[in-house]
């Protein structure tokens, strides 16, 4: 009680040299872990790294993935977000019937949010929020000027997007801005115990900031490189449908330094990181919790063959 986390333990790695291209989400469920390269979603047992022919075939490169009551939501490059589904009996996926496609976004898919049942979907210029039971939308965000958008997040009812150098705010209710703040190389960015955290790839420190004002309220400071991902993760969990990054308890940071840190808060003081092994051979670009399994996932950035997925026990 109240001691420092333990040091993590990686437990599995994937280690493949045919799959180098880079990766734009990863999910897990049932000790598969899935990740989108290019036009293919491949599953990894991870209880046996060498059984890698699952896959699921994709009409057109997949650009975000999200998992969601069994059901993978695969963001693609022409606008659509399939929806497919994954027979752990059979070890084999498939792609649902076209009813199921949520379409109607513009250009690619860049980046998605899932609260409750809604579906939020971030496209250029444009967030549109989705009802996954009716598999409608039913409200749409015009955003003049939002290009090469990253990630989006939600808190209350706000909506937070960052992209290249920039984060702005929304009022879901009032469908106004609330506030924009510039960032550079912007990366990633998080919301956890009722602050925004945000990642930059030119700066080892995690930048933090108001939820109502978008000022800069403190800074985190520990890893070498720049901050390459973000991901807050609750470790009581508050039941179905709960808002992870929202309800989050704790801060996990990726680095161009190849390690990542989990930050844990106190009700006194400043967190203190707690550091993993170098494993990797480049900078971890994502990170992915699965609170079921309660097992961690980085996976490093670029083309680099070895060590590209790395799973680990928190």
């Amino acid at each position: 009680m109240g001691g420092s986390p333990s040091r993590p333990q990686m437990v599995a790695s994937l280690n493949h040299r045919d799959y180098r291209e880079s990766i734009s989400g990863i999910v897990s469920e049932f000790e598969f872990a899935f990740f989108p390269q290019r036009a293919v979603i491949r599953a990894w047992p991870t209880t046996d790294e060498k059984a890698l022919n699952n896959k699921i075939i994709m009409p057109a490169n997949v650009t975000a993935l999200k998992l969601h009551q069994g059901i993978l939501y695969c963001g693609l490059e022409n606008g659509t977000i399939k929806c497919a589904q994954w027979d752990f009996r059979s070890s084999s996926g498939r792609l649902l019937d076209d009813s199921t496609d949520l379409t109607g976004q513009r250009g690619a898919v860049k980046a998605m949010w899932i609260r409750g049942d809604s579906l939020f979907c971030g496209c250029e210029e444009m967030v549109r929020i989705w009802d996954l039971e009716r598999k409608q939308c039913y409200q749409t965000l015009q955003l003049p000027g939002v290009r090469r958008m990253k990630t989006i997040c939600t808190f209350m009812n706000n909506l937070y997007i960052g992209s290249s150098n920039e984060i702005r705010a929304y009022d879901l209710q009032a469908n106004s801005l609330l506030w924009t703040t510039t960032v550079h190389e912007f990366t990633s960015m998080v919301v956890c115990q009722g602050t925004l955290y945000v990642g930059c790839r030119n700066s080892p420190e995690i930048l933090c900031y108001s939820l109502d004002t978008g000022l800069r309220c403190r800074t985190l400071r520990g890893h070498h490189g720049g901050v390459t991902a973000l991901l807050a993760i609750n470790r009581r969990p508050s039941g179905p449908g709960a808002d992870m990054d929202s309800a989050g308890t704790e801060l996990i940071s990726g680095s161009a330094d190849r390690r990542w840190a989990r930050w844990t808060f106190k009700e006194t003081g400043e967190p203190k990181p707690v550091f993993s092994d170098v494993v990797h051979h480049s900078a971890i670009d994502l990170l992915y919790y699965d609170p079921q399994s309660k097992y961690l996932y980085s996976v490093q950035e670029g083309t680099s063959a070895d060590k590209h997925i790395c799973k680990w026990k928190l």
